[in-house]
């Protein structure tokens, strides 16, 4: 047996007002374990392991195969894994000489503010335990940053749309936006704003991420419309 199942990889779609405020996160995860009555042999009694009938004890069998004028020879392991089996009907009781059984967890990850996607949880020794190994690996979740209907994300930078009559182009607007702190901000111009004319708000873009102080960016991208009336 080796020791260490390979980790298992699991993503985690969080949208992106729960990475700009962070928050701690309640993951309810079944895996596999080693059955517990069993100690994942499949029988109570090791006794009543005994020698594979297909491979006589030596855990793999060797397939021979005509390839033209010649016999060609395949050595591969047995189903049996380790040259033994389960006398029929002495299987383990709890989970029917499978090896295995269920492990519900609940599983807590803090979500530090301003991750982004790709950031990785590990939970060591707590990926599905494998009967052809000795531990189960790790689990880890990737973290994968679902988007926001309003702002994009380019980095530490958040971006808007925001459309304008031709109007306030010309005169002036005045209009507030609602971040996803809940803090409520007024933007002002009294500018000739032309196409893709930009403001910038310093400091008002996703926090920086763990280790890292500040935030990036809010940059709302103006957008004239010329027949809109208001």
């Amino acid at each position: 047996s080796y020791i260490k199942s390979p980790s298992k990889r699991v993503p985690l779609n969080l949208c992106m007002n729960q990475l700009y405020n962070g928050k701690n996160i309640t993951v309810n995860y079944n895996r596999k374990k080693k059955c517990s009555l069993c100690d994942g042999n499949g029988v109570e009694d090791l006794n009543d392991m005994v020698k594979c009938d297909i491979c006589k004890g030596n855990g793999h069998v060797t397939i021979t195969r005509q390839m033209g004028p010649f016999m060609q020879q395949i050595t591969k392991r047995c189903e049996c894994e380790g040259g033994k089996v389960i006398r029929s009907g002495s299987e383990c009781k709890s989970c029917m000489g499978k090896k295995i059984g269920e492990e519900d967890m609940k599983l807590i990850l803090k979500i530090p503010p301003g991750i982004d996607s790709g950031y990785e949880y590990r939970f060591e020794g707590k990926a599905d335990w494998n009967p052809g190994f000795v531990e189960p690996g790790d689990l880890i979740f990737i973290i994968n940053d679902s988007g926001d209907d309003f702002f994009k994300r380019e980095g530490c930078n958040l971006i808007i749309m925001r459309d304008i009559s031709l109007k306030q182009s010309l005169i002036g607007f005045k209009f507030r936006i609602c971040h996803m702190d809940g803090r409520i901000l007024e933007l002002t111009s009294n500018d000739i704003i032309k196409p893709d004319d930009i403001m910038k708000i310093e400091g008002e873009g996703m926090p920086k991420g763990p280790g890292e102080f500040g935030k990036g960016d809010l940059i709302i991208q103006i957008i004239p419309i010329p027949h809109k009336v208001f």
